[in-house]
């Protein structure tokens, strides 16, 4: 899946992106975070996340 959004939706419309993600799901327990180590599938796993940031 892709997902596409507007600079302007993030009110980033003049300045760099920096931001950290981490897809997930099936997780059992919204708001826990041990939940990711215990259900469902996560990437990338345990306490990592992806990095997107401008130069």
């Amino acid at each position: 899946m892709e997902i596409s959004i507007p600079r302007s939706a993030l009110a980033l419309t003049n300045k760099k992106l920096n931001f950290e993600f981490k897809w997930a799901d099936n997780i059992q327990e919204a708001g826990d975070i041990m939940d990711f180590y215990l259900s469902g599938d996560v990437a990338p796993a345990g306490r990592y996340n992806f990095v997107y940031k401008e130069k």
